[in-house]
């Protein structure tokens, strides 16, 4: 599945609207902001999605490990995900 912060793709982001990718088209997506109390409800792919760091951290993952490990510690992964990283 895949979803993306409205209006980054030209520059001009609507960080509180989402649009998911369906059937080939990008499409409104309602997601609830307001659920999440921190950064530990949150499922990892939400955390790097709403701090905007996924094109970061996938950049960081091939090109700079040690960058990659802080995204995710700052983003509060646990260790044995950080770990992950030197696999």
């Amino acid at each position: 599945m895949s979803i993306r912060v409205k209006g980054r793709e030209s520059g001009k982001p609507q960080w509180e609207k989402c649009e998911i990718l369906l059937d080939g088209e990008w499409k409104d997506y309602n997601y609830e902001f307001d659920k999440y109390q921190s950064l530990k409800e949150m499922s990892g792919n939400e955390r790097l999605f709403f701090s905007g760091l996924v094109d970061e951290f996938d950049k960081a993952k091939i090109q700079d490990k040690a960058k990659a490990r802080k995204i995710l510690k700052v983003l509060q992964f646990d260790r044995e995900s950080i770990e992950k990283l030197n696999e």
